[in-house]
C-alpha cells in the first residue's frame, strides 16, 4: 500500500506564485510603463484572482471519496465463490481484473461501478484511484504535480478559473509590449533598432505571447466543465464516455444533466484539507472521519439494478 496524505504539496504551488509575481513586476517595470492607469489597474488585479484561484485548487479537498477501513463484504463473498448475494448477476470484472457492479444513476442511466481494492469503496465511474495521493477521486480529471494536489470535481473549477485568469493577464502584458513599442514607433521609427528598449520589449512579448500559447489548455478545461467531461473521459474512453454520450443529446450529456453538472461543479462545496481529520486504518493507511455528504453526492442514492 503506498502512503496517503490529505496534504497538498504546497512546493510547486509557492514556486508558481513567486514567479507570477516575478513576472508581473517585470511587466510594470517596462511592458506597461506609461500606459493608461486603467490598463495598468486591469493587470494588476488579474494577477490577484490567478494567485487566488491557484491556492484554492491547492488547498480545498479535490473530491476524495472517504476510504473504508473494511472490505466490502459482497466483494468478500464473491470472491469466496458464493453466488447467493443480492443482484448477484449485475457483478462481475473488468478487463483489469477489477470487480464492478451494474448500477442506476438517480437520472435512471444504467451505469458502472469498480471497486478499488486499496480504498475498499465503490467508486462513480469516472472516480479513479489516485497513486500519488492515494486516495480515490470523484470525478477525477487528472493528478497535477504542479498544482501539488489532484483535480477532480470539487477544486476543478478553480484550476480552470486560475488557468483563464493567467492566460489574460499574459496577453495583456504582451499587449501592453505591443503597445510600448507602437509608441515607440517601432518598427519604422528614427533609430528605433538601436534604442535597447526595443529589444527588451520584442523579447516580452515574445515571452508573454508564449505563455498565452501554452495556457490555451486551460481553454479546453473551460469547454470541459460547459460540456462535461474530463481529461481521463477524453484520454481513456475505455467506455465509450465521449463516444458515446455527446453534448446536448439524450443521454448522459441532456442539457437536464448538463445543468446539474454545471450546479455540482461550479457550486459544489469548498473543504478545506485542514479540516479533514485522518485516522491511522491498518499501518500507514489513513481515512477521512469529517466529509460533507455532497462529497459523495454523484453515488449517493445510486442503486443496485433489479
Amino acid at each position: 500500500m503506498r502512503g496517503r496524505s490529505l496534504r497538498p504539496n504546497t512546493s510547486w504551488p509557492l514556486g508558481l506564485t513567486v514567479y507570477t509575481l516575478a513576472i508581473v513586476a517585470v511587466a510594470f517595470s517596462c511592458s506597461l510603463r506609461g500606459l493608461p492607469l486603467w490598463y495598468q489597474l486591469t493587470v494588476a488585479v488579474i494577477p490577484i484572482f490567478a494567485i487566488s484561484f491557484l491556492w484554492l485548487t491547492n488547498q480545498i479537498d479535490p473530491g476524495t471519496i472517504p476510504p473504508d477501513q473494511n472490505k466490502d463484504i459482497t466483494v468478500v463473498l464473491l470472491e469466496d465463490g458464493h453466488t447467493d448475494v443480492p443482484n448477484y448477476s449485475q457483478y462481475g470484472r473488468d478487463a483489469k481484473g477489477r470487480w464492478t457492479r451494474a448500477v442506476f444513476t438517480p437520472e435512471g442511466h444504467q451505469d458502472l461501478e469498480k471497486y478499488c481494492e486499496e480504498c475498499n469503496v465503490w467508486r462513480p465511474r469516472r472516480g479513479y484511484h489516485c497513486s500519488k495521493c492515494g486516495f480515490c477521486m470523484d470525478r477525477g480529471d487528472h493528478h497535477c504535480d504542479v498544482m501539488g494536489t489532484c483535480i477532480a470535481k470539487w477544486n476543478h473549477r478553480f484550476f480552470t478559473a486560475f488557468l483563464l485568469a493567467a492566460q489574460i493577464g499574459c496577453g495583456l502584458m504582451m499587449g501592453g509590449s505591443i503597445w510600448r513599442l507602437s509608441k515607440l514607433g517601432f518598427p519604422h521609427g528614427d533609430g528605433i533598432w538601436n534604442n535597447p528598449e526595443t529589444s527588451i520589449l520584442l523579447f516580452l512579448a515574445v515571452f508573454y505571447g508564449y505563455h498565452v500559447a501554452v495556457l490555451i489548455f486551460g481553454n479546453m478545461h473551460a469547454v470541459g466543465i460547459c460540456f462535461d467531461f474530463t481529461t481521463k473521459d477524453v484520454g481513456s474512453n475505455d467506455d465509450g464516455e465521449c463516444e458515446d454520450n455527446l453534448p446536448c443529446l439524450p443521454g448522459r450529456r441532456n442539457p437536464k444533466a448538463l445543468l446539474r453538472s454545471w450546479q455540482l461543479v461550479c457550486c459544489g462545496p469548498i473543504v478545506w484539507t485542514s479540516h479533514l481529520e485522518v485516522l491511522p486504518l491498518n499501518g500507514t493507511e489513513t481515512k477521512h472521519t469529517e466529509m460533507v455528504d455532497s462529497n459523495i453526492d454523484s453515488h449517493h442514492g445510486w442503486l443496485p439494478m433489479p
